[in-house]
């Protein structure tokens, strides 16, 4: 089975924020939050009651998610709930009746806040919600419920209940839409699959992680695309293909992007854009017979964020950019769609609790590093030189090294 190795591409960053809402330049952290609430096929009641209470804590420079809060809450105004509102959400009556009133879940969620410093820093983190509903609506009609009751809960520093990301907005924005996409919608522009139950709240909470990922990944653009074709028998390099790719959205590169990966502001303006490098690519894995039997080869990087976000972000740009013009050609299934995570293969040959980057699988691994670190080429070479390594131990690439996009 042929191996692709592909690096992490070299790109520019830009921040994704909505004019609405609070600006991701300035905050270090999402609260992605998704209410489930009492509800009725009748649409025509008010008292509505939150009876799932799901949030993840998103680092927006690491772009991964740090710690979950997730809590069922029994209702108090309309204790039983409806048949609609069990087949719409999947919580059934035994769970709320098992679960503590809001009061004691505000408490534990306020202890969430503080445990994880966004009480002590509060400007640096912000609710991002699919819609308005949530903090706009949802949330202050709880609060003052349990307020008329006498249940005098802390209250949110002003700053986080005042601004929220409705994330709506920036995926309108970034692709170009004439009108905004509720959740399900935007994870098919992205071409991602749904995980889980669609209106239980802490799986559309994870969905909705994933739609972020995708929209600060579509921000940047690969400027440098090299891939070395490994054959894993002979232990090999069959072919090599590399590009340079000129940036349209951001055309100048940043000092710092020139800094890192060291490519400069003129290779990149004598450089084809991303669709001529894209066919490029193609003609080079069908003239290296890949194409033939795709499911005999898998990309292979150092990390998922190449094939799981930069790349299948990079298309969706494309396809929403040129819709009057030719379509870019997708990869064969399924080399779209799962590949090799070297991290993932070292940590479990070495028995590490945590994975290691490139530079710490190399000193891990005894092996001297060449070329330039972020250089993609040289990252190639590089990363391959570990595949030979595990290799050489006993490492033999099978099915069970694969990472299957939407399932991992």
């Amino acid at each position: 089975m042929p191996v692709t190795v592909v690096p992490r591409p070299a790109s520019g960053a830009q921040a994704t924020s909505s004019r609405t809402s609070a600006n991701t330049t300035s905050l270090r952290y999402l609260l992605v939050l998704d209410f489930e609430a009492t509800c009725w096929e009748s649409g025509t009641r008010t008292n509505q009651e939150i009876i799932e209470f799901p949030t993840l804590l998103y680092n927006i420079q690491e772009r991964k998610v740090e710690a979950t809060f997730h809590k069922y809450v029994k209702p108090v105004q309309d204790p039983t709930l409806s048949e609609f509102c069990t087949q719409l959400t999947g919580i059934t009556q035994e769970t709320v009746d098992a679960a503590d009133t809001f009061p004691v879940v505000w408490n534990s969620f306020i202890e969430f806040l503080d445990q994880h410093g966004v009480l002590r820093e509060p400007s640096s983190f912000s609710f991002l919600c699919c819609g308005d509903w949530d903090i706009k609506t949802m949330l202050p009609v709880q609060l003052d419920y349990e307020a008329s009751k006498g249940n005098n809960l802390q209250r949110l520093p002003s700053i986080l209940t005042e601004r929220w990301i409705n994330v709506k907005n920036p995926f309108k924005k970034q692709y170009r839409l004439g009108q905004g996409k509720g959740m399900k919608g935007m994870l098919n522009h992205l071409k991602l699959r749904l995980e889980g139950r669609h209106h239980s709240g802490i799986d559309d909470c994870k969905n909705i992680a994933r739609i972020v990922q995708k929209l600060q990944a579509s921000g940047w653009e690969i400027i440098e695309f090299p891939t070395l074709l490994y054959d894993i028998n002979k232990k090999e390099v069959k072919a090599t293909f590399h590009r340079y790719v000129r940036p349209v959205r951001s055309p100048k590169l940043s000092q710092f992007c020139t800094s890192l990966t060291g490519i400069e502001q003129d290779t990149v303006d004598a450089a084809e854009t991303f669709p001529s490098v894209w066919k490029g690519f193609q003609a080079f894995l069908k003239q290296q017979g890949v194409f033939n039997d795709p499911s005999s080869s898998a990309f292979l990087c150092c990390g998922d964020w190449d094939t799981k976000v930069m790349l299948p972000s990079q298309l969706a740009y494309e396809s929403s950019s040129n819709k009057d013009s030719e379509q870019l050609e997708p990869l064969p299934v399924p080399l779209a769609d799962r590949w090799i995570n070297i991290k993932k293969v070292v940590r479990k040959s070495h028995n590490l609790r945590n994975a290691k980057g490139m530079m710490g699988m190399l000193r891990l691994l005894e092996i001297t590093h060449e070329g330039r670190h972020h250089s993609g080429i040289d990252d190639c070479r590089n990363i391959l030189k570990i595949v030979q390594k595990v290799q050489s131990d006993g490492w033999r690439p099978s099915s069970q090294d694969l990472v299957w996009s939407g399932r991992d």
